[in-house]
């Protein structure tokens, strides 16, 4: 998979702080399996490439394609977010029975 992605970095905003974006490089999950042995299919993963990457505080952030949630903040390596680690987001497709289901 190849495509750049804008992720909203939700994290914890205060009045004082804006809204941030950055774009990131879809991975794939063998790739990330190097860094995360116990990935599931049902996630989704960004390289961290340049210290982009989430952070303490943006677990349940979106990552979007075109203005379209293709996955939610899940988890990474919060205490060296900067260190160029891959990330892992839930993929949204994998549960969309589910989230159909809720309305």
């Amino acid at each position: 998979m190849d495509m750049s992605l804008v992720r909203v970095a939700i994290g914890i905003i205060t009045q004082d702080q804006q809204l941030h974006h950055v774009y990131l490089q879809v991975i794939s999950n063998e790739e990330c399996a190097e860094t995360f042995s116990f990935l599931p299919a049902s996630n989704i993963c960004t390289s961290g490439y340049g210290g982009r990457s989430v952070c303490g505080g943006d677990s349940g952030g979106p990552l979007t394609v075109d203005r379209r949630l293709v996955g939610i903040v899940s988890f990474g390596y919060a205490v060296e977010c900067e260190q160029g680690y891959p990330e892992a987001y839930a993929r949204v497709t994998s549960y969309s029975s589910w989230i159909a289901a809720q309305f």
